[in-house]
């Protein structure tokens, strides 16, 4: 007998069984899978992963359809975790397409994560220029200062990005 002959109500109860990888499998397997099961596919991308909120997940990993789908879902942007946003995240890993969402979508750039640095920090020390431009054009604070009383222009002049440390200049 084909799953396909089975009632919708056992169908939707068998997929609470299935581990997310399977889900995704299934729902790709029909059309008639993927409307039935796309409603339970966003209930699980809301859930936590690693730790993490699924949008520091989706930051991390680089996953600009999740992060729009989670903001369209009205997840909160600034939550940190252990000292870290979706924001730091996305600069810490360098997914520039990502920290231009969360910048447009209201992230809020002054945001201080560990040893009150913010994302500005990261941006220099890492060296990503256009990281850098998208934090100042959302206005990052330049003369904002860590716990060390360092502001962003010393990591990028400390590790040698000399072109960040103009704009920061």
């Amino acid at each position: 007998m084909s799953l396909l002959n089975f009632p919708n109500e056992l169908l939707l109860e068998i997929t609470e069984h299935l581990r997310p990888r399977d889900l995704s499998s299934l729902l790709r397997t029909s059309h008639f899978y993927a409307r039935l099961l796309t409603p339970r596919i966003h209930r699980l991308a809301l859930e936590e992963k690693d730790g993490l909120t699924a949008l520091q997940w989706a930051a991390v990993k680089g996953h600009e359809p999740l992060a729009r789908l989670l903001l369209q879902k009205g997840v909160n942007i600034n939550v940190s975790r252990n000292g870290w946003t979706a924001l730091h995240r996305a600069v810490r890993h360098g997914f520039e397409d990502i920290v231009a969402l969360l910048l447009e979508e209201g992230a809020d750039a002054s945001i201080k994560g560990t040893a009150g640095m913010t994302a500005l920090h990261w941006a220099a020390f890492l060296g990503n220029e256009k990281v850098v431009r998208k934090l100042l054009e959302a206005g990052a604070g330049i003369s904002t200062e860590d716990n060390f009383g360092r502001r962003a222009a010393y990591y990028a002049t400390l590790r040698g990005h000399i072109t960040v440390a103009k704009l920061l200049g």
